[in-house]
């Protein structure tokens, strides 16, 4: 049964980075439905079994920050967009929970990496697709059906460091054809216009760079290869596409629209500053503040101005603690996460994602890793360390296997 779960939580990684192309009606999305089946298969198995591992202390404060969440809709300004976001964060709550219940193992973990890897494969073929028909898709930029560009060119960086991270594990052939999705992945986020997307990706590959001894040699000979080959086979259509897009006029306007969604927000979010707006609430907060009706396009503002400072602080410390579970990591999965963070945090500086499904999965990853490669705690006097030896040499041999 167990085996059966993960199976379909495999499937359910692999339909995150295209998600967007399975919309039943406008209702719900393929994921959705899918994450259901997982969920209930979970808790059958979890019954069955009459066991659950024991949680991480991280889902502490995930639990309090999804129930801040619903405790706004006391006070929220739109309360239909308030309870369909409470919604998604208890279900990203609860796909947390599958992959720290079922994926304990590294080998788990990276399966689940490789179903992202092979998920976002589909939403390459689909832009490239798209380029070589000629169409474009909203604001002019190449992406999979009603993927957004800014997500398609993230997906595609997350990607490249799951594959970086596995590409130890791979056959030399599989090697030779990870440098090629390498290099068709970060030509897709060239196609998509994305300006966050480009720089996410260049971070990525500057600290992976940077962490040679770490991913040895090889790959990062191979890193550079697909930089060169990418700057020879990179489509003029392409290139002028993002050239227009990092155009002074471009960038001023793109950024003129962002700092006037981030002062909109804010000034409806200094009525209520320790409670916020509301969850979901940012569009219509921005509105009454002067603004366009957008989202903040910035993770920070949009948590502050939706769940106020108490909302605020309990992100902030989750982000920390994930930063302190990732410094204990050993150094290969230290310098892996530290590269995707890296990236990921400059292009949450220019897009609202707390509530994507991505960021709980990298959450996820993170967790279970982190306790995957604890580190055993070593008694720190020699007499204790000389008592645990003792009562080892003296235990019932199936108690020290257990152990």
């Amino acid at each position: 049964m167990t085996k059966a779960v993960f199976f379909l939580l495999w499937c359910l990684v692999f339909i995150v980075p295209w998600e967007g192309i399975f919309v039943i009606e406008e209702l719900t999305t393929g994921a959705r439905l899918l994450g259901a089946a997982v969920f209930a298969a979970a808790v059958v198995a979890v019954v069955a079994s009459a066991s659950m591992r024991r949680l991480h202390v991280a889902f502490i404060p995930l639990a309090a920050f999804v129930l801040w969440n619903w405790l706004s809709l006391a006070w929220t300004i739109t309360p239909e967009q308030s309870l369909g976001r409470c919604v998604t964060f208890s279900l990203l709550f609860a796909f947390v929970w599958l992959i720290w219940e079922f994926a304990p193992s590294p080998k788990a973990q990276r399966l689940l990496m490789w179903a992202f890897i092979l998920g976002n494969g589909l939403v390459l073929a689909a832009t490239y697709m798209q380029f070589f028909l000629g169409d474009l898709a909203t604001g002019g930029r190449y992406t999979a059906a009603e993927t957004n560009p800014n997500a398609a060119a993230i997906d595609a960086v997350f990607a490249i460091c799951f594959l970086l991270y596995g590409m130890n594990t791979l056959s030399r052939g599989l090697r030779i054809a990870s440098c090629g999705y390498i290099l068709a992945a970060g030509l897709a986020a060239l196609l998509t216009g994305s300006r966050a997307g480009l720089g996410a990706l260049a971070i990525c590959i500057l600290l992976n760079l940077a962490g040679f001894r770490r991913i040895g040699w090889g790959q990062a000979f191979a890193i550079l290869v697909c930089l060169f080959c990418g700057w020879l086979l990179a489509p003029q259509a392409a290139v002028e596409l993002f050239t227009s897009r990092l155009g002074e006029t471009e960038r001023a306007r793109g950024l003129g629209i962002r700092q006037e969604a981030w002062i909109g927000g804010l000034r409806t979010w200094e009525t209520n500053p320790l409670l916020g707006v509301g969850a979901g609430s940012y569009r219509v907060a921005s509105e009454r503040g002067g603004g366009p009706s957008l989202v903040a396009h910035n993770t920070l503002i949009n948590v502050l101005v939706e769940d106020g400072l108490v909302g605020f602080g309990i992100f902030l410390f989750i982000c920390v603690m994930l930063l302190r579970l990732v410094w204990r990591m050993p150094p290969r999965e230290r310098g892996f996460w530290i590269a995707l963070l890296g990236a990921y945090g400059e292009y949450c500086f220019f897009a609202s994602q707390e509530y994507q499904k991505a960021t709980w999965l990298v959450l996820a990853l993170i967790l279970v890793q982190s306790e995957a490669f604890r580190r055993p705690q070593v008694p720190s006097s020699p007499a204790a360390r000389q008592g645990r030896m003792t009562a080892a040499g003296t235990a019932p041999l199936g108690k020290r296997d257990a152990g």
